[in-house]
């Protein structure tokens, strides 16, 4: 009884404190990434350097996506990270 009491006291306090996001659907999120670091493509160019340049992978992925495909790469955060990195771009900071 106590468990559960704790339990829901954390469930309420998490939803206040907007802690829940939506599940990721990673198929979307993973083809919206590959549009943008396509090679030859102007995304994936102005990507490119701004990488080389020492900004954040997943901060210039955000910045560069179209604002559905943000969300879609925001609600996949953790997978979009590993993803960044699978396919040769460095850790985010």
């Amino acid at each position: 009884m106590l468990a559960s009491a704790v339990l829901s006291t954390a469930l309420v306090a998490g939803f206040e404190a907007g802690v829940a996001r939506a599940a990721c659907n990673w198929e979307p999120a993973r083809a919206a990434i590959d549009r943008i670091v396509r090679e030859g493509s102007e995304s994936g160019r102005e990507f490119r350097k701004q990488v080389q340049e020492g900004w954040d992978p997943y901060a210039t992925i955000l910045k560069l996506a179209n604002p559905l495909d943000g969300e879609k790469i925001d609600d996949c955060r953790f997978e979009s990270l590993e993803y960044l990195v699978k396919i040769g771009f460095p850790s985010s900071h």
